[in-house]
């Protein structure tokens, strides 16, 4: 169940670039969020099949899962249940949760999309048999 895949850490360390270069180049409010938060997301798709061997779809949605529970965290008050469910409220009708759900929804999609094309690239096409 556990592993280790070198050619995720690659990835990893291709993704901190491009984070480091979005950081440089692009300063735009509304697209930096946006693209910061899908290479987040492919970044916690990286980490996981780095040292967890699941099938990619599993490893997808733990990614997604700890990404908006990432995102939720600073915005819940543990100590007072009434705040609690305010800002459980507050978040999930919230716009800026859905600008940043909905990006790493996405950078998830874009990693299991690419893992898909990268098994069937690697597995030998078998002929059609004609009838």
């Amino acid at each position: 169940m556990f592993s280790f895949n070198r050619s995720y850490i690659l990835l990893i360390i291709f993704l901190l670039l491009a984070q480091a270069g979005l950081d440089f180049f692009i300063s735009h409010t509304a697209v930096y969020p946006i693209l910061s938060n899908i290479i987040v997301a492919l970044m916690l798709y990286a980490i996981l099949k780095t040292f967890w061997r699941a099938k990619p779809i599993v490893a997808g949605v733990v990614a997604l899962l700890l990404a908006t529970a990432i995102e939720i965290m600073p915005h819940l008050h543990f100590a007072d249940p009434i705040v609690l469910w305010n800002n459980l409220i507050m978040i999930s009708t919230g716009n800026s949760f859905l600008t940043t759900v909905l990006p790493y929804a996405t950078g998830i999609l874009l990693a299991l999309m690419t893992e898909r094309a990268i098994r069937q690239a690697a597995t030998p096409a078998t002929p059609n048999k004609l009838r």
